[in-house]
């Protein structure tokens, strides 16, 4: 399956997803290993080798990240190489010790810890909230990061008038990093 999409898309880049993945480990066969390896190792393993395989295509890995929040011990485990990209939809971006994506979690400082473990990232913010778009950016600018994607996802509406502003707003809140997020959101509700 991973060859025949990795056939269709040229991209050197492969994004085998992740995220909120609550259905793992609930299969006979994850469920023994569940119990008697924990459910970190399986994560793991099946990250490895979906990453082993990438790697015989010729493909870099990226997956989304919210994961480790939960899997606390899966980090340290996972190849190096894969491109994590970060999400958060929220307003308050991103500092220890806020509320994290679920069960009850508080957040780490995540650009640090990849920052600290050599770990390339990229930031993830929701097209329908501009502030969340404004405060990730704000965050990112602290830490090294590839770059940014614009998500959205089903269940949003596909085209509504105000994604071009959010995706304008982001696009040049990106490439102009010395201009004030206010100035540039003015800018971009005016002009559109």
């Amino acid at each position: 399956y991973l060859g025949e999409l990795a056939g269709v898309f040229p991209s050197p880049h492969f994004h085998i997803g992740l995220d909120e993945i609550w259905n793992m480990g609930h299969c006979p066969l994850c469920r023994r290993r569940w119990k008697t390896e924990g459910l970190d190792a399986v994560f793991v393993q099946h990250v490895k080798r979906t990453h082993a395989i990438l790697q015989k295509l010729g493909k870099r890995a990226w997956m989304w990240d919210d994961m480790f929040e939960w899997l606390t011990q899966a980090l340290p485990e996972v190849p190096r190489d894969i491109v994590q990209c970060h999400w958060n939809y929220s307003d308050i971006v991103e500092t220890a010790g806020s509320r994290a994506h679920f069960v009850n979690c508080w957040r780490k400082d995540w650009l640090a810890e990849y920052e600290r473990r050599g770990i390339d990232a990229v930031i993830a913010p929701w097209a329908i909230n501009p502030r969340n778009v404004e405060t990730f950016t704000t965050y990112a600018r602290r830490h090294r990061v590839l770059g940014g994607l614009l998500t959205q996802w089903e269940g949003s509406p596909r085209y509504l008038p105000e994604n071009d502003v959010a995706i304008t707003f982001a696009g040049r809140l990106w490439s102009n990093p010395g201009t004030a997020a206010s100035t540039t959101w003015e800018r971009t509700l005016a002009e559109l």
